[in-house]
């Protein structure tokens, strides 16, 4: 008697395995992406799908270039640079994209939008009356003159949470300092020698700054589908 396949069956592919295991070679002459990349989001590919041109070989490159310094995947042997992690905020620092835009952005609240990406990303994409200050620049010089001259509530936001998070947290620091009481003059020796108060604690205050959690990137997910993503 013949032998019978009692294992079960294998279960069909997914629809995107399937539909590129159905697709016929193209043709000799057609197009079929030589020095380009097709990247396709599979969750959302109905609506992101995109073709990035890759360059060319670099001679100084540390992969293809004449003297390649990686020479394999043996990613314990290099040093890569790891992603960064949002800084921990206090609750009344940080809110979702969906309660600013609920809560502010739908109830046309007064408040000063302040996106920290870099002037190129900003210039590709940013939500409207959002004023562009990179972190970098933050950091190094702080606000610019009369950039908030109503005191308005600010909101940052940057494309993931990460660089708005940390200027947010820097802000809010700058201004506790700026808030708390000024150190006394030192003692100049004609004065009677009193032993000092301690310093009043800082004033608590509300934050001048408010992290939009999650970025662009939330936005686009949550809010508005129709924003670019990058």
């Amino acid at each position: 008697a013949a032998c019978k396949d009692e294992s079960p069956p294998f279960p069909p592919p997914p629809p995107q395995a399937g539909e590129v295991l159905s697709a016929p070679p193209p043709p000799p002459t057609a197009d079929v992406l030589s020095s380009h990349l097709l990247v396709i989001d599979a969750a959302r590919s109905a609506r992101l799908a995109k073709v990035c041109r890759l360059r060319g070989r670099v001679a100084a490159c540390a992969v293809c270039g004449d003297r390649p310094s990686i020479t394999d995947l043996d990613a314990t042997r290099y040093s890569f640079p790891r992603c960064r992690t949002p800084v921990a905020l206090p609750a009344d620092q940080t809110t979702s994209c969906t309660t600013y835009a609920r809560e502010v952005v739908g109830r046309a609240v007064p408040h000063v939008l302040l996106d920290v990406r870099s002037r190129l990303q900003f210039d590709i994409a940013h939500l409207p009356a959002a004023f562009n200050v990179p972190l970098s620049q933050l950091q190094r010089d702080g606000l610019p003159p009369l950039f908030n001259p109503a005191g308005l509530p600010v909101f940052v936001i940057c494309r993931r949470g990460v660089d708005s998070a940390a200027a947010t947290a820097l802000l809010n620091a700058r201004a506790a300092t700026a808030a708390a009481p000024h150190a006394r003059a030192p003692d100049d020796g004609t004065s009677p020698r009193t032993t000092p108060a301690p310093p009043p604690p800082p004033p608590t205050c509300p934050p001048v700054a408010v992290n939009i959690a999650g970025g662009l990137v939330a936005w686009t997910a949550a809010v508005d589908p129709s924003f670019p993503m990058y």
